[in-house]
């Protein structure tokens, strides 16, 4: 008897195990079968540029004189020279940049990169922005803005070297760094 019973019970549990998961599929469709929609967030950041073109090198002049003699005594490119030398000696350095944000530009004092050395008694940079906007590099000013989405900026470097005693004669090479930060 104890056998019949266990079989009746055996048989009732596995037949509504069986029978409920039907039960349900029938009552509610199955998940696969509801549609399910789901957001897919996406974010990212433009930031700005300044792409550096085509830069074109300066060329050095010796100018100013020492006494009676002609011994020059400075070295300059493009329009920055002292108000005692001749503007506009030598040819000033090119470059053209292209923005996609307004940016800062900053830019150095001459630095001595070949020749015969000697330290200037004056020495100075500048460059000439659009619309003739001038910053040197003796200006107190830690920087100038340059506008954006105007296509390529031409810009034009100028230096001068004063040693203030007659030069060396000599091939002099100097380096002007433009610092640009959108």
């Amino acid at each position: 008897m104890i056998r019949n019973t266990l079989l009746a019970t055996t048989l009732l549990i596995l037949g509504t195990v069986a029978v409920a998961p039907k039960t349900m599929a029938q009552t509610a469709p199955p998940q696969s079968m509801m549609p399910q929609t789901v957001d897919v967030p996406f974010s990212g950041q433009v930031t700005g540029v300044c792409n550096v073109g085509e830069i074109t090198p300066g060329t050095l002049v010796a100018s100013g004189m020492s006494g009676s003699i002609s011994n020059p005594i400075m070295l300059s490119a493009g329009s920055t020279s002292p108000t005692s030398s001749p503007s506009g000696s030598g040819t000033p350095g090119r470059v053209v940049l292209t923005c996609n944000s307004p940016a800062s530009i900053m830019i150095s004092r001459p630095v001595q990169t070949g020749g015969p050395v000697f330290t200037p008694v004056r020495s100075d940079a500048s460059v000439r922005l659009p619309g003739s906007s001038t910053i040197t590099s003796s200006m107190n000013t830690s920087s100038s803005r340059l506008p954006s989405g105007l296509g390529p900026i031409p810009l034009e470097v100028g230096m001068f070297v004063d040693k203030g005693t007659p030069l060396t004669p000599g091939t002099y090479n100097y380096r002007v760094t433009l610092t640009i930060a959108p």
